[in-house]
């Protein structure tokens, strides 16, 4: 077993940490603030199953389907290969962990 204490981490205001790594998943976690982006464009894992939930903050989800206003306790599915950004909009910082299988960093 191990602890990761993610209180501590997310004060620490990342803007993408990888937390743990195993041959069959990933942990994450990603801090964004206000207009700020998850990357330049819409991102896709060609083979990861990516789970992301948000935990603070208030932010949009774009897919190739459009925007998604994504809130404290949301959790999404993003398929293999389906393109996507995150944009956080709240005063608040987005907070979102996600977790990858198998491991996409």
């Amino acid at each position: 077993m191990k602890k990761i204490d993610l209180a501590a981490i997310l004060r620490e205001k990342p803007f993408f940490r990888v937390l743990e790594t195993t041959p069959r998943g990933q942990v994450a976690v990603m801090c964004l603030e206000k207009g700020q982006e998850s990357g330049p464009g819409m991102n896709a894992h060609q083979v990861q199953d990516q789970w992301l939930c948000v935990l603070d903050g208030e932010g949009l989800l774009r897919t190739g389907d459009g925007e998604t206003k994504i809130a404290p306790g949301d959790l999404f599915l993003i398929a293999p290969g389906e393109p996507h950004q995150v944009v956080g909009i709240s005063e608040e910082p987005l907070r979102t962990i996600e977790f990858y299988s198998p491991p996409a960093y």
